[in-house]
């Protein structure tokens, strides 16, 4: 299990100052979107390395998963999306490797990505998802 450095209660309060490399163009996204949402770069970054990375229980499940025994990896292998949510799944990457992901549809992939992860760890869902029709379920 991963061990947090700091209490679940102060994570929100505790931030680290880090450096990071971009592109060209992913600074360039960023930096407009922050100067026409008038905010902070950074805060925009943050934000979008904030619901970008999985859930540190999605992170203890991944790593649970090698601990499973064969006839639950073989149930994880029959598990199914609904119809629409496993067309848009397959349809948002191609958009965003052409570069043409809106930011509603950007902000989808993302939730399909989340769900889609928490699913295949048991088939649970967060309260306020903002997919629920991406629920998982064993095909038939």
């Amino acid at each position: 299990m991963l061990k947090p450095r700091v209490p679940p209660t102060m994570r929100a309060q505790i931030s680290a100052q880090i450096t990071l490399s971009l592109s060209d163009d992913t600074y360039w996204r960023a930096e407009t979107y922050a100067a026409s949402a008038e905010r902070d770069l950074s805060e925009i970054i943050a934000a979008a390395l904030a619901t970008s990375l999985p859930s540190v229980e999605v992170i203890d499940g991944l790593r649970a998963m090698t601990k499973l025994p064969d006839a639950e990896v073989v149930a994880l292998t029959e598990l199914t999306m609904d119809p629409e949510a496993d067309r848009r799944l397959s349809e948002l990457p191609d958009r965003q490797q052409a570069g043409q992901l809106s930011e509603m549809e950007r902000a989808e992939l993302a939730a399909l990505m989340r769900d889609y992860e928490i699913c295949l760890l048991g088939g649970r869902k967060e309260s306020g998802s903002r997919t629920p029709w991406a629920a998982l379920s064993l095909s038939q």
